[in-house]
């Protein structure tokens, strides 16, 4: 046994191509970008049993509709105790099971294609824009002390 290559082709549903978010790989919006542009739906199945009486199932329900967004992809979640859910390409939730509740969803999912600007660029936009915000504090705290030794 051996494990396959880093970069896996979405797999076909019908004319549908569906990428994976096993478990935990919905915290990181890098996991979802690998899957853009060719995925038109994510599935995010997951076993949150150690989370069960934590709010940990609420904060996740909320982590995998930001990928949605991000994505621009709907997502299907399917979990053993936490939040199986439907949620749209907007981060919506259109039908959900409630926690620990032993059932079948069922709803129509609208598969979307295109690249988002998360799914273009990724973390980049921030990262720059953080160091920004760094580099000009450290300007006006520089110019600050040059005032005060100036005018003391």
């Amino acid at each position: 046994m051996s494990p396959g290559g880093r970069n896996q082709a979405p797999f076909a549903l019908g004319i549908q191509r569906v990428g994976t978010l096993i478990c935990h790989e919905d915290l990181t919006g890098q996991e979802v970008r690998r899957w853009l542009p060719s995925a038109t739906l994510l599935l995010n199945p997951s076993n949150l049993a150690w989370f069960e009486g934590s709010l940990a199932i609420g904060q996740r329900l909320q982590i995998v509709r930001m990928r949605a967004l991000e994505s621009g992809r709907p997502i299907l979640r399917v979990t053993n105790t936490g939040v199986t859910a439907q949620i749209d390409a907007q981060g919506r939730v259109l039908g959900r099971l409630p926690v620990s509740v032993e059932g079948v969803l069922s709803g129509t999912v609208q598969p979307q294609q295109g690249v988002t600007p998360y799914g273009r660029w990724g973390d980049w936009p921030a990262v720059l824009a953080s160091a920004m915000c760094v580099l000009l504090a450290g300007n006006i705290q520089r110019r600050r002390r040059m005032i005060d030794t100036l005018s003391g």
